[in-house]
């Protein structure tokens, strides 16, 4: 089945955690959100308050409020319009409120962080950093976050140990621990942070922990994670249900 939204809209400094059967739409929705896939049409709409590295000014469409009325943080994701309008905007500019955008500059400013991790034989360190010369109290951050730093501290030679390729002398969620750790990292300066199960091999103790603390060290940009487990929507602001590749239900947490 083809995905068709009407109209998704995401907030600065709020948490959403997206929902059902596999195959229902969640991942092809946020790898579109980081233009990462190309679609047929699609409107985007961002607050210029939003990102300066977007650099776009708020955009106006049928479905939304005036420019007054709209809210300021507001990132508004509309795909498909109409079949055969426009052209393929992912592969090259974008028009919003008339002024031009580069679809490269909203890639910036997205990270998206899958599911399957991506290890490489080097040292715990550089799988981190990527050999780049981030201070140690940045990767402390991001390991505390993901509840490895005593981990990888009790390793031979700490965060200097080695890691064989595609991680196997790790366990399933210590390579995802391990990549998120990562892509946060990375994350550091982007205003939405896309989670495609990230976590689907941890534990649920540590799923809980690292979920709490992602939504606390996301309070100034937006958060969107593709969920399976009830226990974790606990901790989102919002529930967006898909179903055959449609929203059925947007549902505000407690």
């Amino acid at each position: 089945f083809d995905l068709h939204i009407d109209e998704l809209k995401f907030e600065k400094g709020k948490s959403y955690a997206l929902v059902g059967e596999s195959g229902c739409g969640k991942t092809t929705t946020m790898k579109i959100l980081a233009s990462l896939i190309e679609v047929d049409e699609y409107t985007l709409i961002i607050n210029s308050s939003l990102s300066k590295e977007i650099g776009a000014t708020q955009g106006l469409s049928p479905s939304l409020p005036s420019r007054e009325g709209a809210n300021a943080n507001a990132f508004v994701f509309t795909p498909p319009l109409v079949e055969g309008v426009g052209g393929r905007p992912v592969s090259g500019d974008k028009s919003v409120d008339g002024r031009p955008v580069r679809l490269e500059n909203i890639r910036e400013a997205t990270m998206l962080i899958p599911q399957e991790p991506e290890l490489f034989s080097n040292t715990v360190r550089e799988n981190i950093t990527l050999g780049l010369p981030f201070m140690e109290s940045e990767i402390d951050e991001v390991l505390d976050i993901v509840n490895m730093k005593d981990t990888i501290a009790n390793l031979p030679d700490g965060r200097e140990s080695k890691i064989f390729e595609k991680g196997v002398n790790l366990s399933g969620g210590q390579k995802q621990r391990l990549a998120l750790a990562r892509g946060l990292l990375f994350a550091k300066d982007k205003e939405m942070i896309l989670l495609d199960e990230p976590t689907s091999s941890v534990d649920q103790d540590n799923e809980e922990r690292i979920y709490e603390a992602l939504i606390k060290m996301s309070d100034e940009k937006i958060l969107i994670s593709s969920v399976h487990k009830k226990n974790l929507l606990k901790y989102f602001d919002y529930v967006i249900h898909f179903e055959k590749g449609k929203v059925k239900a947007i549902i505000q947490g407690e």
